[in-house]
């Protein structure tokens, strides 16, 4: 049922050879959170317009056939985190240094 819609990529095989999690959603939620967080008092539509992007990316990777949906969430929840996480430390350094970062 499922392999009649999956698209293989140069005979790729199958979801599921590359590992949980994937690193094109976990990279592209990193980017898409990051930048967000840092942009969104000045782009009003950064927000939609970046977790957008960050959900095609990923979904491309279950289009494709190389992983499956969980490895997509593990990798969106990871980004995200990820994310989080160093935009909380940029803040932390901006203060700590007295760096002057604008609306961070």
């Amino acid at each position: 049922m499922l392999e009649e819609i999956i698209h293989y990529v140069n005979g790729s095989g199958g979801a599921g050879k590359f590992g949980f999690v994937s690193s094109h959603a976990t990279n592209s939620f990193a980017l898409a959170v990051f930048s967000s967080l840092l942009l969104r008092s000045k782009f009003k539509f950064i927000v939609p317009t970046m977790l957008f992007w960050a959900t095609l990316v990923s979904y491309s990777r279950v289009y494709v056939g190389v992983h499956y949906p969980a490895d997509l969430l593990g990798g969106a929840i990871l980004g995200t985190v990820v994310g989080i996480l160093v935009f909380w430390i940029m803040k932390m350094a901006n203060q700590k240094l007295n760096l002057k970062l604008k609306d961070v």
